[in-house]
């Protein structure tokens, strides 16, 4: 995929939705059936770049439903959250959500003050004890956050370490180096 800017259009995968999807409409397809057709379910990384190139060009055509645009809007509520702490901490996708998801956007100080009914924090832990950290430290390997490591999380890296085969939480490698 090419891109080159942070426009709609600025983008392979938006153009190719745009153009398909004006090429289906003007030979006389329901823009249902297009959006159907074009809109990818699964999460794939051109995904929301297919969502607003779709929800763009059903706006053009007078035919942005209330409900798709409802969808364009959760992205900003639910994703752009995560995305925006991920680049600022430089960890994945998925580390970044599962940490937002456990302490909240209000814990860390990057997202502290952004309200988001989807990270408020499911969990209100204590710090990881020394204790811990001390008996993690026993396995060879180092912590990284250790001053946002909970007790919880610790007791769940613990049990990694313990036993190889046990699958690990995706906070895991933001914690551990090994």
């Amino acid at each position: 995929m090419g891109a080159w800017n942070a426009t709609i259009f600025g983008n392979d995968t938006s153009l190719d939705i745009k153009e398909e999807f004006f090429r289906r409409y003007n030979l006389g397809e329901e823009v249902q059936d297009i959006k159907k057709s074009l809109f990818l379910e699964e999460e794939d990384e051109d995904r929301f770049n297919v969502i607003f190139a779709l929800a763009h060009c059903m706006w053009e055509v007078g035919q942005l439903d209330d409900e798709f645009l409802n969808e364009v809007m959760t992205f900003f509520e639910e994703k752009l959250v995560v995305n925006y702490f991920m680049f600022k901490r430089n960890i994945s996708y998925y580390q970044a959500k599962a940490l937002l998801i456990d302490k909240g956007t209000d814990f860390f100080p990057e997202t502290k003050g952004i309200i988001s009914k989807y990270y408020k924090g499911k969990y209100k832990d204590f710090p990881a004890s020394d204790k811990q950290k001390k008996y993690i430290e026993d396995f060879n390997v180092l912590i990284k956050h250790d001053n946002e490591l909970s007790s919880r999380e610790a007791s769940q890296i613990i049990k990694c370490l313990k036993n190889d085969k046990r699958i690990k939480p995706n906070y895991y490698s933001y914690y551990i180096i090994q």
